[in-house]
């Protein structure tokens, strides 16, 4: 599956699936910074669950499939880097903030956020193209 993911993820690729590919790479992103604390609260895993239905339209079961795809294909090798690059290269900046939405989401979960949650969050941010500005809001917004 990695070398499937990688050749989707090549931002020239013009595979049908890139839709998918690009929800599967920002449910990677969220499954990292849920794991980026050392531990994965049930909080997190249920907040990726809802914004995957409420945020990208995958409802369900498909959430929790999803949310099983994204976490193998990042423990597989692919880097939060390697997902934010091909959503920043096929996702409008208006759909990129979706993304910001759903770690807000994520990073809040368990009620607190982590140094290296934190840390995370400012390099994904950077490598979607996201504004500092905003990135600054939902680390300040608490639960």
């Amino acid at each position: 599956m990695s070398d499937y993911l990688r050749q989707l993820l090549d931002p020239q690729s013009t595979h049908e699936d890139s839709l998918f590919v690009s929800k599967v790479a920002a449910c990677a992103i969220l499954m990292e910074l849920a794991a980026s604390d050392g531990e994965t609260a049930a909080a997190e895993v249920d907040a990726i669950t809802r914004v995957m239905t409420t945020r990208f339209g995958i409802e369900g079961p498909a959430a929790a499939i999803l949310r099983t795809i994204a976490d193998n294909a990042r423990l597989a090798g692919q880097t939060h880097e390697d997902y934010a690059r091909f959503i920043r290269e096929m996702w409008r900046p208006d759909d990129r903030r979706t993304v910001l939405g759903a770690i807000r989401e994520v990073i809040w979960a368990d009620g607190r956020l982590d140094p290296g949650e934190e840390t995370l969050v400012w390099k994904v941010a950077a490598a979607l193209g996201l504004p500092f500005d905003e990135v600054r809001g939902i680390l300040a917004a608490g639960a």
